[in-house]
């Protein structure tokens, strides 16, 4: 059907704008200017998306899959029906080669080596145009008495290292066994007996162990034996393949919207940073959780939590004792960093607790109310790593906003430690990081760090990510 456009005009900017379903009426007036921009609009409206890439399909095998016999290979070949049977968004490509088997020392049925998959430059090939699904359909030509041997032994193991070579691929395909086809009448020292009676049979319940997807081929030929063959009976005629094709097709539906959503790029690792202003750091572009994110960059996606004057013991209160409870619990921010799912919770607090309306000689309120925070993050339905930033030296240890440097560092600091050793959880030492460059990373109150500062904890806090937690996949279990 023949798309139309309506053309909205706007003579003042001179520019167009397209809008589908209805006609386009040229008025006459329309300033000769004006029809640039009023082809350009209807250019951009008309093109088609841009096509995704297309799903990279495999095929790999031996004779009956490289398509011996065939009227036209390039038509007729199982892996030629099945590109025509997919269309659009599917890419098949043929990487069987005639005579080869799983067995690695493979030979012909004359005792001519050389005969392994492995060997043949279409191993490499298959394996190098970055597959999305693997067909793989070995083991016809591993029934001759040169490489089946007694029992099969070398055979089987030989295929399964070959399916496990796929498998390793980085990114991984999804590797579909093609059960090898019945055999309808033995030739070439190919031997129905063993594909029928021994070989097809492993290979289902290898699938099976493997949870690999399985296309029965043996049963699928065996259906058409009658008009699917060639003369030889082992390979199968124009109508055999495309029986083949249907079969391999219906799987690959099946598993489309799978490797659509595999191709699709995974989520980014959330991190949460949850901490008082030294975390908030006036939310603009020189904030830690800001240049954090800038230094991971995409695959990440970092969340700043930090609070003003906010503390870990429960009924904190700033220096001066003015009216407020600054417990960090009773902020829209402590519930934003529960619910935002995070893979990582950067945790830096404790400056606030400083304070002499906050911390006792015990600091035992300090520890409960922290202990506590951590186990909140702890709890969390999917559990997330939990970092403890120990908090960053008060310079000069002077008396900044009621922060008291000296408890920060004798009080503060020890209990941050402790808690991190007994729960097990990795530490940052905002002290270290900071401490070398005293005089160029704190702002002049002391207590907050400058741009470069955060920039310093930035890089520590990336470097600490991208070691307990990995950019892809589920996160690390404990």
């Amino acid at each position: 059907m023949q798309a139309s456009y309506h053309i909205i005009l706007n003579s003042s900017t001179k520019t167009a704008v397209v809008a589908p379903g209805a006609r386009l009426r040229y008025n006459g007036r329309m300033k000769a200017k004006l029809l640039p921009s009023l082809l350009s609009a209807l250019a951009l409206a008309a093109a088609p998306a841009a096509a995704a890439e297309p799903l990279v399909v495999a095929c790999v095998g031996d004779s009956i899959t490289y398509g011996h016999g065939a009227s036209d290979r390039a038509r007729t070949s199982y892996p030629a029906q099945l590109q025509t049977l997919l269309g659009d968004g599917w890419k098949v490509l043929n990487f069987g080669h005639n005579a080869r088997t799983a067995l690695d020392e493979g030979k012909e049925w004359n005792g001519q080596g050389g005969m392994g998959y492995r060997k043949s430059p279409e191993f490499a090939k298959a394996k190098d145009c970055r597959p999305d699904v693997v067909l793989f359909m070995l083991g016809t030509n591993d029934s001759k008495p040169v490489n089946w041997g007694e029992d099969g032994a070398g055979v089987k193991r030989d295929y399964a290292q070959l399916v496990d070579d796929f498998l390793a691929l980085d990114p991984a395909p999804v590797v579909v066994i093609g059960a090898s086809p019945f055999v309808k009448k033995d030739s070439f020292s190919i031997r129905e007996k063993i594909v029928g009676g021994d070989l097809a049979p492993w290979q289902r319940a290898f699938a099976a162990e493997r949870g690999l997807p399985l296309v029965d081929a043996y049963e699928a030929l065996k259906a058409r034996a009658a008009d699917g063959y060639l003369g030889d009976g082992v390979h199968p005629n124009d109508a055999g393949y495309g029986v083949l094709a249907e079969a391999f097709a219906t799987k690959l539906r099946e598993l489309e919207p799978a490797l659509k959503e595999r191709r699709a790029p995974p989520p980014p690792r959330v991190v949460a940073c949850v901490g008082d202003s030294i975390t908030w750091g006036g939310g603009g572009a020189n904030c830690y959780p800001k240049l954090l994110q800038a230094e991971l960059g995409e695959g990440w996606k970092v969340l700043n939590f930090g609070v003003n004057s906010r503390t870990a013991r429960r009924d904190g209160k700033e220096f001066d004792l003015r009216p407020g409870d600054l417990d960090y619990r009773k902020t829209l921010n402590y519930t934003k960093s529960l619910s935002c799912k995070p893979d990582a919770v950067i945790l830096m607090i404790g400056t606030n607790d400083s304070k002499p309306p906050n911390w006792e000689e015990t600091g035992d309120a300090f520890r409960e109310g922290y202990a506590d925070l951590v186990d909140d993050y702890l709890a969390l339905d999917p559990r997330p790593i939990v970092i403890i930033g120990i908090s960053p030296t008060v310079k000069g240890g002077g008396f900044t906003y009621g922060v008291t440097g000296k408890i920060v560092g004798e009080g503060v600091v020890p209990v941050q430690r402790k808690i991190a050793e007994e729960k097990k959880l990795p530490t940052v030492d905002c002290r270290a990081i900071l401490d070398p460059h005293m005089a160029t990373a704190y702002a002049p109150d002391g207590l907050h760090p400058n741009p470069e500062g955060n920039r310093l904890l930035a890089a520590a806090f990336a470097d600490k990510l991208r070691e307990v937690l990995p950019t892809t996949g589920p996160a690390p279990a404990d």
